[in-house]
């Protein structure tokens, strides 16, 4: 019923999601000395969710990047992402709506749309420039750079747009994210999906 490419995708974004979850609550709580509390239900439950999102993407709907066929490689990334992470965010909400007992508000959808289009700004005009600064080589390094890269893009585009200000309390987020996305790529995907 599931393909050999679907058990991959998802075997990565289970790891990846588990990789940054994780990595992003010790960096904030350790290394930024913040007073959270790690690891709690409403982290478990977002991570699960998140899980749960691209589990969604990576079973389902991937399947749709193949009706539509660029000729620009940029518009096909563009595509790619947006069914990536737009299936996850939208499921994520709708599975916590659920999970938490709570009415979906459509007020949601709003701040998917905004962290949407970071990933189609950095698709579509930054991307090809990072690559041709750090090469064609596509080594983990490399990979990792972009990820972060356009990883911190969606998120400062949807802080910033809304109310044209970045929040502080997002900062410690950005940070982990330039931590564990690197991890991710460096220690945990080397380990449990290149072998």
């Amino acid at each position: 019923m599931f393909t050999e490419k679907s058990k991959d995708l998802l075997k990565g974004s289970i790891t990846k999601t588990a990789t940054v979850s994780i990595v992003t609550q010790l960096v904030t709580k350790f290394l930024l000395k913040t007073n959270i509390d790690i690891f709690n239900e409403t982290w478990l439950k977002n991570t699960l969710a998140t899980m749960a999102g691209f589990a969604i993407h990576d079973l389902l709907t991937y399947k749709l990047n193949g009706l539509y066929k660029f000729k620009d490689k940029k518009k096909q990334k563009a595509l790619k992402d947006v069914l990536y992470f737009g299936t996850m965010l939208i499921s994520k909400e709708l599975i916590l709506s659920f999970i938490n007992n709570e009415q979906f508000h459509t007020n949601k959808l709003f701040p998917i749309g905004i962290a949407l289009a970071g990933y189609i700004i950095y698709n579509m005009f930054i991307g090809d420039k990072i690559v041709s600064q750090l090469g064609n080589n596509k080594t983990k390094l490399v990979v990792a750079i972009e990820d972060m890269a356009k990883t911190s893009l969606a998120l400062l585009v949807s802080d910033f747009i809304p109310d044209q200000d970045i929040e502080l309390t997002n900062l410690p987020i950005l940070f982990g994210l330039l931590v564990s996305i690197p991890v991710y790529h460096l220690v945990t995907r080397p380990m449990i999906i290149d072998n």
